[in-house]
């Protein structure tokens, strides 16, 4: 991420953020966590929890288009990002 960025990017993955705003729309829904790396202004993981995978696909199909569009809007905050995958409390 963009050093200029952090406070944006902060701010919009963050509790009050537009992210959490459209996730907190969505059925099955638990919630988001922001970590940021110690030393690393600019270096973030979000995690986001859902109840099932079911309730992840439901969202993602009946709010597509909204996704796609924050989703693009935080990839212009950001220099790269790695998808980790998809995990299971075990």
């Amino acid at each position: 991420m963009a050093t200029d960025n952090t406070d944006l990017f902060r701010a919009f993955y963050g509790p009050a953020g537009e992210w959490i705003q459209l996730f907190r729309q969505a059925d099955g829904y638990i919630g988001t966590e922001l970590f940021q790396a110690r030393g690393q202004s600019g270096a973030f993981i979000t995690i986001d929890r859902w109840e099932s995978e079911d309730a992840l696909r439901r969202f993602r199909a009946s709010h597509s288009q909204r996704f796609n569009r924050l989703d693009e809007i935080g990839q212009a905050m950001t220099l790269f990002e790695t998808f980790l995958g998809e995990f299971e409390v075990s």
